[in-house]
């Protein structure tokens, strides 16, 4: 997954904040600034998350 994809990902879901988006993925802010700007690589978990979140939604407990 690249860095647009992860970031288009993450719009589609409207996430947007960093803060919000390790916050529903179980990551550092730091960390999904670094996969937003290219700098690390988005793990497979990671991915397949997001391909989840976006055909089921966010969990309210993960949204809260």
């Amino acid at each position: 997954m690249t860095a647009k994809q992860f970031t288009a990902a993450l719009d589609a879901l409207g996430i947007e904040s960093n803060r919000d988006a390790a916050r529903i993925l179980g990551v550092g802010r730091n960390t999904v600034t670094r996969y937003c700007h290219g700098q690390t690589a988005v793990p497979e978990s990671v991915r397949r998350l997001l391909d989840m979140l976006t055909r089921y939604g966010i969990p309210k407990e993960y949204a809260s």
